[in-house]
């Protein structure tokens, strides 16, 4: 189940301060995930096949989480004034589920090649 948080009360000071953070230029995210620290180690650590049983376990939590982002969707139809900023979230969120389930397909196809 998805948790909301709900920011009902700024100080101006808060809000001043939020306002700063917003317009600082965003970097591009690091990369941290396990997964692909998993694949890097590989090669010393384990076969192929059990390396793609392992990653591919993902697909359920990847299951759950577009079924969260479903959810968040419905209630940010709740919230009319931040309804179009959540709808981003909510693309960026859905992108990056997909970006995964490719990820493992290509996954599955390179490491299932024989002598890969």
């Amino acid at each position: 189940m998805a948790t909301y948080i709900m920011l009902t009360t700024l100080t101006d000071q808060g809000r001043e301060a939020l306002r700063a953070w917003v317009a600082v230029p965003t970097p591009f995210p690091r990369i941290q995930g396990e997964a692909v620290v998993r694949l890097v180690a590989a090669d010393i650590a384990g076969d192929d096949a059990e390396l793609t049983r392992s990653l591919t376990a993902m697909r359920a939590e990847l299951d759950q989480i577009a079924a969260d982002l479903d959810e968040s969707e419905a209630f940010a139809a709740t919230l009319p004034h931040r309804e179009r900023y959540l709808r981003l979230v909510h693309r960026f969120g859905r992108a990056l589920v997909q970006l995964h389930r490719d990820w493992l397909d290509d996954v599955e196809e390179e490491l299932g090649k024989p002598g890969g």
